[in-house]
């Protein structure tokens, strides 16, 4: 199922990246959105629905734009139901990482609503751990250093779906220089390798770099956000 009205890929492409996406009118045709992602070599990403509910929202439907308002206990929950079929869903992307990923240290105490209208979860590999735990007093990542970033979204009417899974790598000296050396990777949430930078597919993650590169100060690392950040 492609979840055209996300526009994860449009919204950081075409309005820019922004912490506050919510507020960014909604488009008007959705057809003529998706042949534009098309147009630009993109696609928009794919979802796998699962089972997973929000009691409150079957019973009374969301009315506010993208995604419904949860409480943390709803987060906790829907987030503990999904998880099973992430396992499942990202590892048929042929991406070792996609089978580990859950075993790493966790960096966000629980998921939380994203700029990619998304809702995350982070993880961070033992390499990386020490340095990107530290936050925005972490020195450059060591090489080797993996960050995952899974999601899921969630309808107006509370039914869940997983969304794409997010790598950072950090690779060797000299492999993207305009990048901070780091390679990103997104699987859909059908379990599709969606893009990956260095390969054929780079240029459908290329709003990944765009994005980061704001944080080049913090080795292009957006942190989790502080009141979710794993101690």
């Amino acid at each position: 199922m492609v979840r055209v009205t996300a526009l994860m890929s449009v919204a950081l492409l075409l309005a820019g990246c922004s912490d506050n996406l919510y507020d960014q009118p909604a488009p008007p045709d959705p057809a003529a959105l998706e042949a534009r992602l098309i147009a630009l070599g993109l696609r928009p990403y794919a979802e796998t629905p699962t089972d997973c509910r929000v009691p409150r929202l079957a019973a009374m439907p969301s009315t506010t734009e993208g995604l419904p308002r949860l409480s943390q206990a709803e987060l906790a929950a829907i987030q503990a139901c999904v998880a099973p079929v992430q396992a499942e869903v990202y590892p048929r992307s042929g991406v070792p990482a996609a089978r580990s990923y859950a075993t790493w240290p966790k960096a966000s105490t629980q998921a939380y609503r994203s700029e990619h209208d998304l809702f995350l979860a982070a993880w961070v590999n033992q390499a990386g751990a020490p340095s990107y735990l530290d936050w925005e007093k972490a020195g450059p990542a060591p090489v080797g250093s993996r960050i995952a970033k899974a999601s899921f979204t969630v309808t107006r009417d509370g039914r869940a779906a997983v969304g794409p899974l997010f790598f950072m790598e950090k690779m060797e000296k000299g492999f993207a220089p305009q990048g901070g050396d780091w390679r990103f990777t997104m699987i859909d949430g059908d379990g599709q390798l969606g893009g990956e930078t260095g390969s054929a597919t780079a240029s459908r993650i290329g709003y990944c770099l765009e994005c980061h590169k704001q944080a080049a100060r913090t080795d292009y690392r957006l942190f989790v956000p502080e009141p979710y950040r794993a101690k």
